[in-house]
């Protein structure tokens, strides 16, 4: 039948044919189009949720984070602290060796009524480390000369003195005397 009919009406059912397939075409393409936007869409909101999901993350471990840095930092505190007060008893040990030397060598009649202590000390001669001994300087009182010789005695034989001395002031007087001294520390 469309052999028969003439040649405008097929050319005109030719164009109708086409602009219909064309029609469909650009209606599938659009379809098409609409769908790959719908998932575009679905892709971004739900890439936003997990990017806030991951923001939300990233502030909670930046919150730990700044909590750690901040408990570091109080334990390090802590840690200087505890080795500070450690060094003050170490040395405290030693000064209380002093004093129980300094007791036992004084004769129970005679008073001290100042102890001056310096604590051993390094110091660098070139390359070499020098260990300079502590240093012990006594004053007090003395009822006889008698005690002070005695205590003389016992502080320079005990090995933790080293180089006693005692000025020759404190022998003027044989009653009452005040005397000083002052030794080396035995390293």
């Amino acid at each position: 039948m469309i052999n028969l009919l003439p040649p405008q009406d097929k050319y005109a059912l030719a164009q109708e044919l086409r602009l219909r397939a064309v029609g469909v075409l650009f209606g599938v393409i659009g379809l098409c189009a609409l769908l790959f936007l719908g998932f575009l869409a679905i892709v971004r909101i739900s890439l936003s949720e997990q990017i806030h999901s991951y923001e939300a993350l990233a502030d909670s471990f930046a919150q730990d984070f700044a909590k750690e840095s901040e408990l570091a930092s109080i334990v390090k505190e802590t840690n200087r602290q505890l080795i500070s007060v450690v060094g003050f008893y170490e040395s405290q040990s030693f000064v209380t060796s002093v004093l129980d030397h300094i007791s036992y060598a004084l004769p129970s009649d005679m008073n001290v009524t100042h102890v001056t202590y310096e604590a051993p000390q390094e110091r660098r001669l070139g390359k070499q480390v020098v260990q300079d001994p502590g240093k012990i300087t006594i004053r007090g009182f003395a009822p006889t000369r008698a005690l002070l010789v005695e205590f003389t005695e016992r502080m320079n034989s005990d090995p933790f003195f080293q180089n006693v001395s005692f000025p020759p002031s404190n022998w003027a007087s044989s009653v009452n005397v005040q005397f000083s001294m002052s030794s080396d520390l035995a390293p």
